[in-house]
């Protein structure tokens, strides 16, 4: 806990975010999601956490023209994947996203609505520890289950 008379240590190595990507959000009311009464209902299906990850790991690296082989460390955030989507073990998700991220060091992180932000307070920590370059993602699907349902989790 920090009070007013306490002051926070400076960072020993400087921090830079280089960018990132962002996915399309489709949610029950966005006109591309896939519901009983939608009209590709039984042809197509929504995208699972899996596509977001590959989508966000993959747009990122290319946006910022880092190869996935120099990255040291990566950080996912999320929140109840393995209520939402059946899954939990979202490192893997990520080094299965590039094949440059095989046998890095890939921690999926969760507090709720923080997840996102300690992933990222994490990588900082990583980066002050003596890693040079870290990838973060967030990326969630709630729309598997009902509101009721998630709201319980």
């Amino acid at each position: 806990v920090l009070t007013d008379t306490m002051t926070l240590p400076s960072l020993r190595r400087r921090v830079f975010v280089v960018g990132g990507h962002i996915t399309k959000f489709i949610g029950a009311k966005h006109p591309d999601f896939i519901w009983k009464r939608h009209p590709d209902f039984g042809r197509k299906e929504n995208p699972i956490l899996e596509d977001y990850i590959f989508e966000a790991v993959n747009e990122t690296l290319k946006v910022t023209g880092t190869p996935a082989e120099i990255v040291d460390k990566a950080w996912i955030g999320n929140f109840a994947g393995e209520l939402f989507s059946s899954q939990g073990h979202l490192g893997a998700a990520v080094a299965g996203s590039n094949d440059g991220l095989y046998n890095k060091p890939i921690m999926r992180v969760e507090g709720a609505c923080a997840s996102g932000g300690l992933a990222f307070a994490s990588a900082i920590e990583s980066i002050q520890a003596g890693c040079d370059i870290n990838l973060v993602v967030g990326a969630e699907v709630q729309t598997t289950a009902s509101a009721r349902t998630g709201g319980d989790y």
